[in-house]
């Protein structure tokens, strides 16, 4: 097996302030959110999912846009 190699780290200078504020991208979402959001983990019966998925496909929807809207709607109906 052969050994990692060990090459030697450049030697890099730290960018300066005026360097990175150009950069920085003030927006009213985060970094994270305006790349693709935060994931959301849960599992759901296999055909709630094809129902779902089947759904938002015939609406020509996403499937984030279909929860996004259903959570929109039930916030309202609720509230």
């Amino acid at each position: 097996m052969a050994a990692p190699s060990n090459k030697p780290k450049k030697n890099r200078k730290a960018p300066g302030l005026d360097e990175t504020a150009t950069a920085i991208q003030t927006t009213s979402r985060g970094a994270r959110e305006s790349a693709g959001g935060k994931p959301m983990h849960f599992n759901v019966d296999p055909e709630f999912f094809q129902e779902f998925k089947t759904f938002a496909a015939m609406n020509n929807l996403s499937m984030k846009d279909l929860l996004i809207n259903s959570f929109t709607e039930y916030k309202r109906k609720h509230s």
